[in-house]
């Protein structure tokens, strides 16, 4: 993304950098950022020419230096970059232009509105969830519960799709583990449609299995989470299951306990045993504290867990302690008098 500044004739703007090295770099680290300054000019073909400085924020380089100029035959900006720490060797490199329809879904899934729907998605779910605990503890009439499972589970695949494709247009990636985590949730929870729709036709052999796939890709799915939220030296993660930093951690370990609890029971039901009623509590039970924990780890300063911005919130509550407040003085008459917090 970039910006001009008309007023110093100058472009600064920034980009996604590959994962850092090693086995894991990329799937727990995830991508960086880079950051981008530049002067305006005119290049040799009449075109423009930007030549500046870089600066790897989080990523495998440091700084440098590049310069960048129209092409008339690529239709694109192509220059070159290079490491401050060896200048002479220069790198190819090409700018090209992204569709307006791309570039206004970048904005969104980059902006406010975009944590305002995770938020709302992660109450969402938290609500289901609930609904689906009260139908393991006591089941309702007829098929209503199954009905609620294809409709319940298919909101669930549809908003994670959503969430996986947002992952491809942000610029800075969410680590490689947590964005496949999410990939087997959608997967999982796919797989859960069917299995409902299964049960809806009576065909409880073929249900039982989709029950099993379902599970474990949550099982999988859920371990890759971990490896993502995992505290690391010198990040903002913890292992306190009270403190914001360890939201998702916390969240990622419960439904792992909850997916334990869920391929149990689908094990069972494939070998052409019951369902295990207390399984199925346990695991909705466990994944009622997760979606908790999700909302937390969801919320930022823009957006807290009821939506509104943490301080402007609680100012908000400050101010009704400072309304004006009437008191009765005596039998005789009344006088209002203004009282503040």
């Amino acid at each position: 993304m970039l910006q001009l500044k008309l007023d110093q004739i100058k472009v600064s703007g920034h980009y996604r950098t590959p994962p850092a090295g090693g086995m894991f770099g990329g799937y727990v680290q995830g991508f960086g950022m880079s950051l981008i300054e530049g002067d305006l000019s005119t290049g040799t073909d009449g075109g423009t020419r930007i030549a500046g400085t870089w600066l790897h924020t989080a990523g495998p380089l440091e700084k440098g230096t590049f310069m960048v100029q129209w092409n008339p035959e690529l239709k694109a900006m192509r220059g070159w970059w290079a490491v401050a720490s060896d200048a002479g060797t220069r790198h190819d490199w090409i700018w090209r232009p992204t569709s307006s329809r791309v570039q206004y879904a970048r904005s969104f899934v980059q902006s406010t509105a975009m944590v305002r729907y995770t938020m709302l998605c992660c109450w969402m779910y938290l609500i289901l969830t609930t609904i689906s605990f009260g139908y393991s503890l006591k089941t309702p009439p007829g098929d209503t519960a199954l009905h609620h499972g294809v409709v319940f589970n298919s909101l669930y695949t549809v908003t994670y799709a959503s969430f996986v494709a947002s992952y491809m247009l942000l610029y800075k990636k969410p680590a490689m583990a947590y964005s496949w985590g999410v990939k087997l949730y959608m997967v999982g929870y796919a797989a859960f449609v069917i299995f409902y729709s299964v049960l809806l036709a009576k065909d409880a052999k073929v249900g039982g299995y989709f029950y099993l796939i379902g599970s474990l890709f949550f099982l999988v799915g859920s371990s890759f989470l971990l490896a993502a939220t995992a505290p690391v030296p010198g990040g903002s993660g913890t292992w306190s299951p009270v403190d914001i930093g360890g939201s998702l951690l916390w969240g990622s370990i419960t439904f792992f306990l909850g997916s334990v609890a869920f391929t149990a029971d689908a094990i069972r039901v494939v070998n052409g045993q019951e369902y295990t009623q207390w399984l199925a509590r346990a695991g909705n039970g466990i994944f009622i504290v997760g979606r908790i924990y999700f909302i937390w780890g969801s919320s930022t300063g823009e957006v807290g867990v009821l939506f509104f911005p943490k301080k402007a919130w609680w100012s908000k509550i400050q101010e009704l302690g400072r309304l004006p407040t009437k008191m009765r003085l005596s039998t005789k008459g009344t006088r209002e008098v203004e009282m503040s917090a």
